[in-house]
């Protein structure tokens, strides 16, 4: 069974205006694990908007919520390396045994390389610290870069060692980056620690599949064409969307290691706490799962 769980990314706005009020709703929707969003690492090694560690075990005890990962951002460069280990203790101390990292682009080959040497260091400082290394993808990790045969995905997979680097497979930008989802993850099989899940509207104005075009440009995706593609239109609250959620649980229970599946919702056009109950009411008409 995957345990169902909620990036608080699904809820930053609220967790801006007051972290504490919007952990107790969460707790309150029925989410037992939550994975903190953190992209300000450098200046804040918790799980962001000033939370110490102390402050984090407290609301944890008093709501009954786990950490079960944290997202890092930005952790994919030598200056990540010096401030890791400050994050790392701080993700001990609350008990999240994985942190991931959010994102990376890459230009080339050559730089996929070099960031992947940088994955494998900082998976074997996690280990000192008792906590597994993830790389959480979206969809430009399954672009072709100019002068290569293989994708990003590929040459990740290649470059990383299986032992240093995990992954948390987030569905929906892997069906956007035009995988066959079940038969990835499966190929992912024992590095598959953890899948992201969230659901593409079918009156999106977009196509479900965003390669074809970024491939046209000739040029590798950067932040700019993300963000730019990266529209609110493009998200709905699982179940509510045309992606088959169940194909996916099925695959990861058959042939991985995962065992949480996390909400992150990107946009809604929702209060969002009405959003992620929503979702949860979606992911209780989905077997295989629990909360």
């Amino acid at each position: 069974m995957l345990q169902v769980g909620v990036q608080l990314y699904s809820v930053r706005n609220h967790m801006a205006e007051d972290w504490r009020k919007t952990l107790e709703e969460v707790a309150a929707v029925g989410f037992r694990y939550i994975e903190p969003a953190n992209h300000y690492v450098p200046e804040d090694e918790g799980i962001g908007f000033g939370v110490s560690a102390k402050e984090m075990r407290q609301i944890l005890r008093d709501t009954g919520l786990k950490v079960c990962s944290t997202h890092l951002y930005p952790l994919w460069d030598e200056a990540s390396l010096d401030y890791l280990p400050r994050a790392l203790e701080y993700q001990r101390e609350i008990g999240s045994s994985r942190v991931g990292c959010a994102m990376a682009y890459f230009k080339d080959g050559e730089d996929v390389k070099r960031t992947c040497e940088i994955f494998n260091r900082m998976g074997r400082l996690c280990i000192q610290y008792g906590i597994d290394f993830m790389y959480h993808n979206h969809y430009h990790e399954f672009q072709i870069l100019p002068g290569e045969t293989k994708t990003v995905f590929d040459l990740m997979l290649e470059e990383t060692d299986p032992e240093l680097v995990k992954y948390e497979l987030d569905t929906y930008w892997a069906a956007r980056g035009g995988e066959d989802v079940p038969a990835f993850i499966r190929r992912l099989g024992g590095r598959l620690l953890m899948l992201h899940q969230k659901d593409f509207p079918g009156d999106c104005p977009q196509e479900l599949n965003l390669i074809p075009a970024a491939h046209q440009r000739g040029v590798a995706i950067d932040q700019a064409y993300y963000d730019w593609t990266h529209i609110p239109e493009s998200f709905t609250e699982i179940g509510f969307g045309i992606l088959d959620i169940q194909s996916y649980v099925d695959a990861a229970l058959a042939d991985t290691k995962a065992d949480y599946i996390i909400l992150e919702q990107d946009f809604t056009a929702l209060d969002e706490i009405e959003s992620i109950k929503k979702s949860m009411e979606g992911f209780k008409k989905i077997q295989g799962v629990i909360w």
